[in-house]
């Protein structure tokens, strides 16, 4: 791995710890790890990949906010936004086909639901439409392709 895809990752495991989603503390000191191993360099990267995950998300925040801006990528303070910054994390999980379409919408329904950031309301939505099929015991390959372009089309917007 890279320097900068090792930076991605370890940026968006805290997006997603930020939202206090399924996703564990030791994903982001695994992150750390790699980053480290992958030639990155911090004041505080060393500890936060040293930290014991069982410290918590909550414990670890102040560190992993220092790691991050000490690298110039801090996570984005408006509530939106980071809903936004972690559903691109999700939806490179989609793309590396570590998540099925179905995932991602169940995610986004849970992670920002119907009152949250704008753009990401096709995935909420397209969660809706899954369940709709199930009932109707349809056919989900069209919803699919529509969560796989608007995975690709919040990948290639600006931040924000």
């Amino acid at each position: 791995m890279n320097r900068s895809d090792a930076v991605d990752v370890l940026v968006d495991a805290a997006a997603l710890c930020e939202l206090d989603s399924p996703h564990t503390v030791d994903a982001v000191v695994a992150a750390a790890a790699e980053a480290i191993a992958a030639g990155v360099d911090s004041p505080d990267l060393g500890e936060l990949a040293g930290a014991s995950p069982s410290e918590g998300y909550g414990a670890l925040r102040p560190l992993v906010s220092d790691v991050l801006i000490g690298l110039r990528r801090p996570l984005p303070s408006d509530p939106g936004d980071l809903q936004v910054a972690a559903a691109r994390a999700m939806c490179r999980r989609l793309v590396t086909g570590t998540i099925t379409p179905r995932e991602l919408t169940r995610w986004a329904h849970s992670a920002a639901g119907h009152d949250g950031a704008e753009n990401l309301q096709p995935l909420v939505l397209a969660d809706d439409e899954y369940d709709d099929a199930d009932e109707l015991a349809s056919s989900t390959a069209d919803i699919d392709e529509k969560v796989r372009e608007e995975a690709a089309a919040l990948l290639t917007s600006p931040s924000g």
